[in-house]
């Protein structure tokens, strides 16, 4: 068992090693651990009656890695997939082209959109000091309009001038661009 004490965020995480379990449909038994986190309310301070708690279920031995982490592993996991889930949510490119290259090219272009929205995202979020998701991000900036905003304005009054502070310096975006 391992404990964690956070002094900065003052909250405790345990991970507990409960050992090999093997459900009668299973064909090998499987590593199974307890991660309890007993964090307190934002607001009151208290510690809950109830901890959150989780239990992971791997094929893992002990011996390659620790519990500790095989939880920062399924983390950084779930960071991807939540990743992922953004991109098909915000971007959702529809491969349904029965050539491939097309479906590619489709596929391609759309990753390169959601990198190009990350960036700009990332930018907003440093000037605005909040969290965006990509979907509200993208949402915001086809509101801001781009030449044509003359036509037809964008839908808040704040829009405008905050698609100049993203786009007023693109060059500094070549570097995070460049190829090594």
């Amino acid at each position: 068992m391992a404990s964690r004490w956070s002094s900065t965020k003052k909250w405790l995480e345990e991970v507990i090693e409960l050992g090999s379990y093997q459900a009668e449909t299973w064909k090998h038994p499987q590593r199974v651990i307890l991660v309890i986190i007993d964090r307190p309310d934002s607001k009151t301070g208290q510690l809950p009656l109830f901890v959150k708690h989780f239990f992971l279920v791997t094929n893992g031995a002990e011996e390659q890695k620790s519990g500790e982490n095989v939880l920062e592993h399924y983390r950084r996991r779930g960071t991807f997939e939540d990743r992922l889930g953004e991109f098909k949510a915000a971007v959702g490119p529809h491969l349904s082209s029965p050539q491939f290259h097309e479906n590619e090219a489709l596929l391609l272009l759309s990753l390169l959109a959601y990198n190009l929205a990350g960036m700009l995202r990332t930018e907003l979020e440093a000037e605005e000091g909040a969290c965006w998701d990509l979907k509200r991000f993208t949402t915001y900036c086809a509101q801001s309009g781009g030449p044509a905003d003359q036509a037809c304005p964008p839908s808040g009054a704040h829009a405008g001038p905050r698609r100049h502070t993203l786009l007023a310096n693109p060059g500094r975006l070549s570097g995070a661009m460049a190829t090594p």
